[in-house]
Order: C-alpha cells, then sequence, then structure tokens
C-alpha cells in the first residue's frame, strides 16, 4: 500500500515465497524487487541471486529485520543495491526504490557504508576463500542438512557434496559440526 500510494510506482506482483517470487520475476520483469532475507522456502539472498540470473536489468533492494553488518555485506554480495531495516519508516523504503532505480546504492540508517566496508575486509580474510558451491555446502550443513539431502538439493553426487564439506572443514579450520554452525551463525551464513 505504501509503495502504490506513491506517485510513479507501480506495484505489479507479490509472492508469498521466494519459490513463487523466482518463477513471477520472468513474466512480470518489475524493474526492482523488494524481498524479505527470511522467507519461509529459500533465503531472499538466493532469491535476489536468481532474480538478477533470470532478470539481469533489475534492482534489488533487501528488507530485514538484521542490522548485522553480515547479512547487509551478502546482500550486497548476492546483488542487492539496497538494503532497508524492517524498523525504518516508510519514508526510508521510498527513499531506497528512488535511489536504487538510478543505480545508486542504499541502506537504512543507521546502517552506513564505512562500516560496511570494514566487514569486508575481515570477512573477505576469514570466509572469501569459498568457493560459491562450498559456501552453500557450509550453509545447508549449518541448517542441519545430511549429505544425501544437500547432493539431492545441489544436483550433486553425495561424494561430491562429502569433499565440498571436508574442503569447508578444512579452510575454515574447523573441526566438526558444532564448530561448522558456531562459524555459520557468526558470519549469518544461517539464522
Amino acid at each position: 500500500m505504501l509503495l502504490e500510494a506513491e506517485a510513479g510506482f507501480e506495484v505489479v506482483g507479490e509472492a508469498g515465497n521466494g519459490v513463487d517470487a523466482v518463477e513471477a520475476i520472468a513474466h512480470l520483469q518489475p524493474d526492482i524487487l523488494i524481498i524479505d532475507v527470511v522467507l519461509p522456502d529459500i533465503n531472499g539472498m538466493e532469491v535476489a541471486r536468481e532474480a538478477i540470473q533470470r532478470l539481469p536489468g533489475v534492482k534489488v533492494v533487501m528488507l530485514s529485520m538484521y542490522d548485522n553488518a553480515a547479512y547487509v555485506q551478502q546482500a550486497f554480495e548476492a546483488g542487492a543495491v539496497g538494503y532497508v531495516l524492517k524498523s525504518s519508516t516508510g519514508a526510508h523504503l521510498i527513499q531506497a526504490v528512488h535511489k536504487v532505480i538510478t543505480g545508486k546504492p542504499y541502506l537504512s540508517p543507521p546502517l552506513n557504508f564505512e562500516a560496511l566496508e570494514e566487514y569486508a575486509q575481515y570477512s573477505h580474510r576469514t570466509n572469501g576463500q569459498l568457493t560459491e558451491r562450498e559456501r552453500q555446502v557450509l550453509q545447508m550443513a549449518a541448517q542441519g542438512m545430511g549429505n544425501p539431502e544437500i547432493a539431492r538439493r545441489l544436483s550433486l553426487s553425495v561424494r561430491t557434496v562429502e569433499m565440498h564439506r571436508a574442503h569447508v572443514l578444512k579452510k575454515l579450520n574447523l573441526k566438526n559440526q558444532t564448530e561448522l554452525v558456531r562459524y555459520a551463525l557468526a558470519h549469518a551464513l544461517v539464522e
């Protein structure tokens, strides 16, 4: 309602989960996608990646209750150009849409780009050595999925998942599942 009330804005669609959002993108072709970080099926970061892959010109604004630099960093790495906190006013969301449509990044207060840059430098020193596939396996393993389920979801063999999991543990100097989960929580890879 907030966006439809704004002159020059038209809401072309809504979705209740990430899968529906990704499927709707192709035929609705929005200029901007506003997506929640937390969704009932796949997370908003994955939706953002998939949306940009299917519709390269779409601008993504993440809507989140998390003001943690790790979430903000992940959102921008996933292709978002705006990050709005749910605790922000409606004016911040409208401001974000106006900025990102012109290609300018937006962070709602109290977030700032200096803190994000500091976090990015630290983060790349610790987990930047993981490949995208290793990061996916880490995320799913930290959510409690076993190797067969991860393999099925990523269309890989169980042996390949085992190999990725072993690489993750070695690269991050982790010893077991508990440490893997702690790492994933500390780096906002899971909730």
